[in-house]
């Protein structure tokens, strides 16, 4: 049995994948910067004051009653002509009275206290597009969190969510083609900061036309783009639109941070469990930030994306993934495949028992990676195999993996062992000692095989840590 980490029937078996329905049940997509929100400093005089101005679900008439929002026909356009090939970055502001005209954003089951339809046009204009206003739908019963199915694998490398951990967010917010929903955590709208909801409203908003443009026009990304990538450049596209939101409009969070500061922060400071997700918002909004010029340039950027989370990490100028084929020969195992992790995943276990600076280190340098899981009865082992972009990368990640493997294995109370069979390839072996102590490793040139006895039999001097070309 062989396979490839390119293969796309795998990628979503990740565990940057997984983390995303975590921080869904978790966070949302977007909600509060901090788990208990500050009062939000008064608004400068220079800031639009229609920023505040309270939304709700119709806009009362002459006879006094409520007509919903989006009814006027007369301007309608077809989506081609609201999607456009060639897009621009707008500058300047919106001018038009946000309570005037058909599209408007439509609030249901509650109130704001921002203008839900003003924030839209802003994300509008900024990505150059015309789209759909989306029903915002307020939901002040909060949001289960979830309890995850236990995952072995990400028990053994320090990224399992503990029990009962959460982020004690106070609201969470989803974005979709048609809807925006808010969900309010023993809070409601009143008691959440004006320019945090509007922050959170726009990185929704932004969701929302990528979707709409998505349904409409094709797909946003090459067909075969990992799904880590994707879902960077998707939500960070979000976090970087609205940084450009928050920039014109001066919309800060009480303490004063940009949302990619927010991000950055959270990178920065939250448990291993949720950096996989936390890595992609961040360094997804850093990446375009920094080769964008303006936000119509957004969709460029996603037709050509890089190819892996190493290049949207540190960008152009990185090495393509380097090839990587894991075969396995061991009977009496069932040996199933989780795709491709990725730089930020690697980087994410290893955080989880050395320092930031010394995991961000041995990451760099990353050339591909596999992990292979081998099952029998209630036992589940794991070769971890990772190729480098040359031998000193490889030797800086060994030492790295040595010492997480020896705090990693007091934690968890398993085995972990670190294997160099190649120059250029690395394989960190967990599990119960059933696999651990009778794996062994050969590879060259990327073509990796990974033999195990049955289960029941521990051979613990078997071949696999000698160094061969490769």
């Amino acid at each position: 049995m062989s396979w490839s980490p390119t293969d796309p029937a795998v990628r979503p078996s990740s565990l940057a994948a997984l983390a995303v329905a975590l921080l869904l049940v978790t966070a949302g997509c977007s909600g509060s910067p901090d788990a208990t929100p500050e009062p939000t400093p008064e608004p400068t005089t220079d800031r639009p004051p229609t920023d505040a101005t309270p939304t709700t679900a119709g806009t009362a008439t002459s006879a006094g009653t409520a007509t919903p929002a989006g009814t006027d026909a007369t301007t309608s356009t077809t989506r081609t002509e609201r999607f456009p090939t060639t897009t621009r970055a707008t500058t300047g502001t919106t001018t038009a009275d946000p309570d005037e005209g058909a599209d408007r954003v439509r609030v249901e089951n509650g109130t704001l206290p921002v203008n839900a339809t003003l924030v839209f046009r802003r994300v509008q204009a900024l990505l150059g597009v015309d789209a759909d206003p989306p029903v915002v739908r307020v939901n002040p019963s909060g949001y289960h969190r979830g309890t995850p199915d236990p995952d072995p694998f990400a028990e053994l490398v320090g990224l399992a969510r503990p029990a009962g951990a959460s982020l004690n967010n106070s609201y969470a917010a989803a974005g979709s083609a048609d809807s925006v929903i808010l969900l309010f955590q023993n809070t409601t709208t009143e008691d959440v900061p004006p320019e945090d909801l509007a922050v959170t409203l726009a990185h929704e908003f932004v969701h929302v036309i990528q979707d709409q443009r998505r349904d409409e026009a094709g797909p946003l990304f090459p067909e075969e783009l990992d799904a880590d990538v994707r879902t960077a450049l998707t939500e960070g596209g979000a976090v970087y639109v609205t940084q450009v939101y928050a920039d014109r409009y001066g919309v800060t969070n009480a303490d004063g941070n940009t949302p990619i500061d927010t991000r950055a922060r959270h990178y920065r400071t939250r448990p291993p469990w949720i950096l996989p997700v936390t890595a992609e918002y961040y360094f997804g909004a850093r990446y375009l930030d920094r080769r964008l010029d303006g936000p119509g340039e957004l969709w460029g950027a996603y037709a050509d994306p890089p190819a892996t989370m190493e290049g949207v990490i540190h960008g152009p100028g990185v090495e393509p993934a380097h090839s990587l084929s894991v075969t396995a020969d061991a009977p009496g195992w069932d040996v199933t495949r989780r795709g491709r992790q990725g730089e930020h995943v690697l980087r994410a276990a290893l955080r989880s028992e050395l320092p930031r600076e010394d995991a961000a280190a041995a990451a760099t340098g990353w050339g591909n990676d596999s992990p292979v899981a081998f099952a029998a009865g209630n036992d589940a082992g794991y070769a971890w195999v990772v190729r480098w972009d040359d031998a000193d990368e490889a030797d800086e990640f060994e030492d790295a993996a040595r010492r997480f493997a020896d705090r990693r294995g007091e934690a968890v109370g398993g085995s972990l062992r670190v294997t160099r069979p190649s120059s250029g390839t690395v394989v960190l072996l967990m599990g119960p000692e059933a696999f651990v102590g009778t794996a062994s490793v050969t590879a060259s040139d990327g073509n990796v095989t990974v033999t195990a006895d049955p289960p029941g039999r521990v051979t613990p001097d078997r071949p696999g840590d000698a160094r061969s070309p490769g």
